[in-house]
């Protein structure tokens, strides 16, 4: 419980601070995907390259994590 109410607390403090200035929550990173065989992605960012597919009852091959896993 104490962790939850530091998270918490932590994700408070920094939605205060993005309402009074939103520019700071702005990036400059880029992130490149690119489509493969069926839905397949090759996904770079920086220096992270990884891949994600669907499951094969969505259309994919299930051969990569979804998508989602990453989020």
């Amino acid at each position: 419980m104490k962790d939850q109410a530091r998270f918490k607390a932590s994700f408070e403090r920094a939605e205060a601070i993005l309402e009074r200035e939103p520019e700071r929550g702005q990036k400059t990173g880029k992130t490149k995907v690119r489509l493969g065989e069926g839905y397949l992605c090759h996904i770079e960012d920086g220096p992270w390259r990884f891949k994600a597919d669907w499951d094969k009852g969505s259309g994919g091959k299930g051969e990569e994590p979804l998508p989602g896993v990453y989020g």
